[in-house]
């Protein structure tokens, strides 16, 4: 299903990490995250990878990443 992975964050390091721990499982698993039903009826999730938060949706083929942040942040 969702072949391709976008991200549009920043800073490079945490795109590199995410690429190499998230992307493989979200290629195979699109719908691992736990879905986040204040955002229904889109399909938006929200995955822990390594000390990062991952907020992301599902559309159709494609997921993107709406969200990435360090878990020690505080919001």
């Amino acid at each position: 299903m969702a072949s391709t992975l976008r991200i549009a964050v920043r800073p490079p390091r945490a795109v590199r990490r995410l690429q190499a721990a998230a992307a493989p499982l979200l290629r195979s698993n699109p719908r691992l995250g736990s879905r986040l039903s204040q955002f229904s009826p889109r399909e938006a999730r929200r995955l822990f990878v390594d000390n990062y938060e991952l907020h992301y949706e599902i559309r159709d083929d494609m997921i993107l990443i709406a969200n990435l942040r360090h878990t020690s942040e505080t919001r």
